[in-house]
C-alpha cells in the first residue's frame, strides 16, 4: 500500500493513536498524583512520630505508630498496580492502532 491509500489509513488512525497517548498521559498523571499524596502521608506520620519520640516511647506506642505508618505505605503498591494496568491497556490500544498501519 503507497500513495494515497497509505495516507488515507493513516488519517483513519492517527486519531486513535493521540487518543491513546493522551490517556495514556492522564492516568499516569492522576496515579502519580495518588502515589504521592500516599508517600506524603507516610512522610507526615513519619515526622510526627520521630518529633514526639518521647511521648510515643512512654506510652509504648511503637507498634501501634509503626502499623499506622505500614496501613499508609501499603496503599502505593495497589496505587502502581493500577497505574501500570492501565498503562498496559492504553499501550495496547495504542499498537493496535499503530499496527493497523
Amino acid at each position: 500500500v503507497k500513495g494515497w491509500k497509505l495516507s488515507l489509513v493513516i488519517v483513519a488512525v492517527a486519531p486513535l493513536v493521540i487518543i491513546a497517548f493522551n490517556l495514556t498521559i492522564k492516568f499516569t498523571v492522576k496515579y502519580t498524583k495518588k502515589q504521592i499524596h500516599a508517600y506524603a502521608k507516610a512522610y507526615n506520620i513519619a515526622q510526627e512520630v520521630l518529633f514526639a519520640i518521647r511521648t510515643v516511647t512512654a506510652f509504648n506506642g511503637q507498634k501501634k505508630e509503626y502499623e499506622r505508618y505500614a496501613n499508609t505505605l501499603s496503599e502505593v503498591p495497589l496505587i502502581g498496580m493500577k497505574k501500570g494496568i492501565i498503562q498496559g491497556l492504553c499501550q495496547i490500544f495504542s499498537n493496535i492502532a499503530t499496527g493497523i498501519v
